[in-house]
Order: structure tokens, then sequence, then C-alpha cells
């Protein structure tokens, strides 16, 4: 009896370990989708930012065209 019973808590030690297995699976499957989810909401601040630049130096541009001390300032 000791035999089986020993048998059964290998198999027990076994299902355990591939459980574990599968939750990490599944947590690492959850930040990867997280990740990706995160990286398109930068990339799209990124864009918006970008934008928000273009439109800031060409009203820049336009007001300050008689002050190119200060344009040369903000790299323009």
């Amino acid at each position: 009896m000791t035999d089986s019973l020993g048998t059964r808590e290998i198999l027990e030690s076994e299902y355990a370990q591939i459980k574990n297995v599968q939750d990490a699976n599944a947590v690492q499957k959850k930040e990867m989708g997280d990740a990706v989810s995160s990286t398109a909401s930068r990339d799209a601040k990124i864009e918006e930012l970008d934008s928000w630049m273009s439109d800031f130096f060409g009203i820049a541009r336009l007001a300050l065209q008689d002050k190119p001390d200060l344009l040369s300032k903000l790299g323009l």
C-alpha cells in the first residue's frame, strides 16, 4: 500500500507543478496583452504630442517672425 501512496503523492506533486506552469503562462499572456495595449496607448499619445508641437511651432514662427533670437531659443 505504501507503493501506491507514494505513486499518488508523486502524481499529485506533478499535477501541482503542471498547474503552476499553466497559471504562470496565463499571467504571462495577460501581461503581454497589457504591454501591447500600453505600447499602443503610448504611441497614440506621442502622435498627439507631435501634432500639438507642430501646431505650436507653426504659431510660434508666425508670432515671433520679427524676433529671430526667440525663434532660435525654440530651436526654430
